[in-house]
């Protein structure tokens, strides 16, 4: 049987892989936020699991591909 996680729980898991990969990408917080055009304490909420806006999150994972790509060319 699948067992669903809660919505507080799978915020604090979305917000830890958020965390693992600003890391692996030598990333501060205030960095990924000018980055993604969302404010440092969006971060700071997303990354504890506290909850942001989606918005924010997508933002937020759409900066890490942009440098991504940017490493690429």
């Amino acid at each position: 049987m699948e067992v669903l996680l809660t919505s507080t729980e799978l915020e604090e898991r979305l917000g830890s892989r958020l965390r693992e990969l600003r890391l692996l990408k030598n990333l501060d917080q205030k960095t990924l936020a000018e980055r993604a055009g969302v404010s440092l304490n969006a971060i700071k909420h997303l990354e504890s699991g506290k909850g942001a806006r989606v918005n924010s999150l997508v933002k937020a994972l759409r900066a890490h591909g942009e440098r991504t790509n940017n490493r690429k060319t």
